[in-house]
């Protein structure tokens, strides 16, 4: 799918991106099978108005990233009502290839688990260019160099009322991949979410036999519960380490505990 890529007329936007380069999309170390299509994507014409488009819709909407506090999940939330279809995210972080199948349908028939198949960070972008095995993306989550609220990965998962939708964009081999609102009007102070594919979040007693075994090879994980705006889906992910202690909430009024929003646990950084 190719991207529509919209000039914006936003001085301050544009005076950003052209005193100075446009965020990469991959970074870090990339296989040499896809360095050459990775940096045509970070130097394409398209990708700089795509940040763009991205900077405009932050501003116009006031969309920002608020971190986990307390019983809160952080994630990306709009300041404004939302109307339309209007991109503003991208993912990003380092590419890798893989000649097997690793994705989470096929975990539970491995006969040794291994840490690097939980990382909830990872999405698949493509098949590979050598029409051998896919693409990979992993987040770099601790990186600062972008802004989170632009960032695909900082989006939480909703089972159900996701509004927000992820297309691939771009003529080469490699795409990138671009997060849109989809179109449904979005209240002031909404979270924008959007809906994992594969098979994650799973269902909680799988995610629990999953723990266990990993537990009986010495490592240490938990199941994240999901918390999403469903409600009580009964599904979770499986998180590598200890498990957060929540803090003890001060006692605060019944009519303050009734307009509380179940917002969705968020995967701890």
């Amino acid at each position: 799918m190719h991207g529509v890529f919209k000039q914006q007329s936003s001085a301050r936007v544009r005076r950003f991106f052209v005193m100075s380069k446009p965020y990469r999309i991959y970074t870090g170390n990339v296989p040499r099978a896809l360095a050459k299509h990775a940096e045509a994507v970070n130097a394409s014409e398209e990708l700089a108005r795509g940040w763009e488009d991205c900077a405009a819709t932050a501003e116009r909407f006031d969309l920002e990233y608020r971190p986990a506090s307390g019983a809160s999940a952080g994630g990306i939330f709009c300041g404004k009502a939302i109307q339309g279809q209007h991109r503003f995210a991208y993912f990003t972080g380092r590419l890798s290839c893989h000649g097997e199948e690793v994705l989470d349908d096929r975990i539970d028939r491995k006969k040794k688990l291994r840490p690097r198949d939980f990382n909830n960070y990872f999405i698949v972008v493509c098949p590979s260019p050598s029409d051998e095995g896919f693409v990979g993306l992993t987040a770099d989550v601790k990186s600062t160099s972008i802004p989170r609220h632009m960032r695909g990965e900082f989006l939480n998962h909703s089972c159900e009322k996701a509004n927000c939708v992820v297309r691939p964009e771009g003529e080469g081999p490699l795409p990138c991949l671009a997060v849109y609102t989809d179109g449904r009007p979005i209240a002031a102070g909404a979270q924008l979410t959007i809906q994992y594919k594969g098979t994650l979040p799973r269902p909680l007693g799988e995610c629990r036999a999953l723990v266990e075994r990993l537990r009986g090879d010495g490592i240490t994980a938990h199941v994240d519960e999901c918390n999403c705006d469903q409600g009580r889906c009964g599904k979770g992910f499986v998180v590598l380490g200890e498990a957060v202690p929540q803090a003890v909430p001060q006692a605060v009024p019944q009519a303050v505990q009734a307009g509380r929003r179940p917002y969705q646990k968020r995967k701890r950084d």
